[in-house]
């Protein structure tokens, strides 16, 4: 059974989210403020974290650079951003690596689900390919980069899906749709290079004698 825990300051969104989380067998626990979410971590270790953003008197960003600026057995610990606020250029390009995924509200019982659920499937993949890599022979250094940039490149796809949705979808200030699109722009340069230094380390794996379909995509 995995451990959630829920951060939001609004403690009946807290208990929508737990009584959600529960029905869907999972274990959770829960913190009405981000320094509550904090004295949690210092003796609970939750599978993930849920962490909404609009908190006072620290915000979501703030508590998740306390997080992962924590010691390891907190830092290592993923972040999921579940909030109604808009994704801004800034918050992608500030935070992008330091989270799994920014889910925004409301959201459907069965998409909440899903977003958990396709997390823990793309740890455990990722586990299982880095275990067949060390086991053809990667060195440590090449695996600890492996799994990094298959993360980043995971996270930062979903980032860019939701910046391109915002500068479609929401009333932007004069000048924000440039802004966002420019943002847009910096990303895909860097997934282009994260996804061809990708093909170089499987191309080295392949050498290995590590097969395309043991290797993920």
């Amino acid at each position: 059974m995995y451990t959630v825990l829920v951060v939001d300051d609004n403690p009946s969104i807290v208990d929508i989210f737990v009584n959600m989380l529960e029905q869907g067998g999972y274990r959770v626990l829960s913190a009405t403020s981000g320094e509550g979410a904090l004295e949690i971590l210092e003796t609970s270790r939750p599978d993930v974290i849920l962490l909404d953003i609009l908190m006072e008197p620290i915000d979501g960003w703030q508590t998740l650079e306390q997080i992962k600026s924590g010691p390891p057995s907190m830092s290592s610990i993923p972040v999921m951003m579940l909030t109604a606020k808009p994704l801004s250029p800034e918050e992608a390009k500030k935070f992008g690596l330091s989270i799994e995924d920014y889910i925004n509200k409301p959201i459907t019982r069965r998409a909440l689900y899903g977003a958990i659920e396709r997390f823990f499937q793309r740890r455990d993949r990722m586990e299982t390919h880095m275990q067949i890599a060390g086991e053809g022979g990667a060195t440590p250094e090449t695996l600890k980069e492996y799994r990094m940039l298959c993360r980043a490149t995971d996270v930062q796809k979903r980032l860019l899906r939701i910046l391109e949705h915002v500068a479609i979808n929401e009333n932007l200030e004069p000048g924000k749709y440039e802004e966002i699109t420019s943002a847009v722009r910096d990303m895909k340069e860097s997934l282009t290079g994260k996804n061809e230094r990708l093909e170089v380390i499987r191309r080295q794996f392949s050498d290995l004698g590590i097969t395309p379909d043991e290797v993920q995509r």
